[in-house]
């Protein structure tokens, strides 16, 4: 019954009740088709996961960040991120990995890691900067 509140736009997906997160999980594994990888990268932020989930989905994404195709280690870098919203203790982690690749890469990277160091560092006097809209909430907007 999780999933029918949100087909009809009254509530957003519990963690762990969307129809299809399973499955896609387990494409982590398999996928190796770099256009099938990005975009699984992607996709997995948009997921409602529980904790364990979106910890299982980083540890698959590290791995990405060494691929020769610098679209895959932007997307897992955007995957990265998304996780350690939805899983706070990730953050610590992630905000170092984007500290270094965004000393190098492509200029596509470089500004992907400025764009998201700017929406998950906290300020100096304690607040957080403001954040851009997060792929997730946009599709919760009503």
């Amino acid at each position: 019954m999780c999933w029918s509140g949100f087909r009809h736009g009254r509530r957003p997906p519990l963690p762990g009740c969307w129809p299809a997160t399973r499955p896609l999980l387990g494409l982590l594994t398999e996928v190796t088709l770099k256009k099938s990888r990005w975009n699984l990268a992607i996709l997995m932020g948009r997921l409602p996961l529980t904790v364990a989930e979106a910890r299982r989905v980083a540890a698959f994404l590290e791995p990405w960040l060494e691929d020769s195709s610098s679209i895959i280690k932007t997307a897992a870098l955007q995957g990265l991120a998304d996780m350690a919203r939805m899983d706070p203790s990730l953050l610590p982690g992630v905000l170092d990995v984007l500290r270094i690749r965004g000393r190098s890469g492509t200029p596509a990277m470089r500004a992907r890691t400025r764009h998201l160091l700017a929406a998950l560092e906290p300020e100096q006097d304690g607040r957080r900067k403001r954040r851009p809209a997060s792929p997730a909430t946009d599709r919760i907007a009503d």
